[in-house]
């Protein structure tokens, strides 16, 4: 038990293959195992749903956030890179949005 409250929403997200699935719920994956090891978070919550014709996945959690631009994240933390790979296989989009204190967002968008 990790003590973290986590809230599931699924809306209707557009239909994907079975490939692209597989690698959206990778991206989840490890965006909701980034929030539970690091982020320190009382509240994480992961959304699924449709984007006007786009699977639009969130994972968000209010926990200490990072400095997503500083120098040499990306090489300490491989699950960042791993994930925008990911995206860029599905020619999606990968945002991580995070401050200090504030917690983390990461937000797939793909066109179905």
């Amino acid at each position: 038990m990790t003590g973290q409250a986590i809230e599931l929403r699924v809306g209707a997200p557009p239909p994907l293959g079975a490939p692209a699935a597989g690698q959206v719920f990778r991206i989840a994956q490890e965006a909701l195992q980034n929030a539970l090891r690091h982020a320190g978070a009382e509240r994480i919550e992961v959304r699924l749903e449709d984007g006007g014709g786009r699977l639009v996945l969130s994972v968000a959690d209010d926990g200490a956030g990072f400095d997503v631009g500083a120098a040499g994240v990306r090489g300490r933390r491989l699950g960042l890179n791993s994930m925008q790979e990911r995206a860029t296989e599905l020619g999606g989009q990968l945002v991580i949005e995070s401050r200090r204190t504030e917690g983390t967002t990461v937000r797939l968008e793909v066109r179905a």
